[in-house]
């Protein structure tokens, strides 16, 4: 059966112009391997090649024995594993470098709550008055920025509407 259908199959590249008008039932053979390849279809493929108008064309036997050079071998079960391990460590330190954004409303709040933690410090907890001053003085910067934003944005409505 495998014989016939690779008979057939030729019959039928052949009635699409894919293989040359001379090949015959006769030059099919089916019991060679895959990497043994006839004088016809060394001819077939350079005449394919040469089709391409390439500047310097590879010529058959160079392009079926292209990747006879490369050596290649597979990973054993540790490389694998330490390889996804060492994948898995990257993903989570760079998860540890991104920092989340925060709001100029959140930024307010927390140093509200700074600023009341500080003047009304628990037992025990001792602050320093320039601390406290500070955090005001980094609160008002906060707000004011967040005062000039609003300013920009309504002066920016207000442009776009003349």
């Amino acid at each position: 059966m495998e014989k016939r259908q690779s008979i057939n199959d030729s019959k039928l590249l052949e009635k699409t112009g894919i293989l040359p008008i001379e090949s015959s039932e006769a030059d099919i053979n089916t019991d060679r391997t895959d990497n043994d390849m006839n004088e016809l279809e060394y001819e077939c493929l350079q005449h394919l090649i040469n089709e391409l108008n390439t500047n310097n064309p590879m010529n058959a036997v160079e392009f079926v024995s292209f990747d006879n050079d490369i050596q290649t071998r597979g990973m054993t079960d540790e490389e694998i594993v330490s390889s996804v391990r060492s994948m898995s460590k990257d993903t989570e330190s760079d998860g540890e470098e991104e920092i989340e954004t925060v709001s100029i409303k959140n930024a307010l709040e927390s140093l509200d709550n700074v600023f009341n933690f500080l003047v009304h410090p628990p037992a025990g907890f001792n602050c320093d008055a320039s601390t406290v001053s500070t955090v005001r003085s980094l609160r008002k910067q906060v707000l004011m920025h967040h005062i000039n934003n609003k300013k920009q944005s309504m002066l920016d409505g207000f442009v776009i509407r003349m």
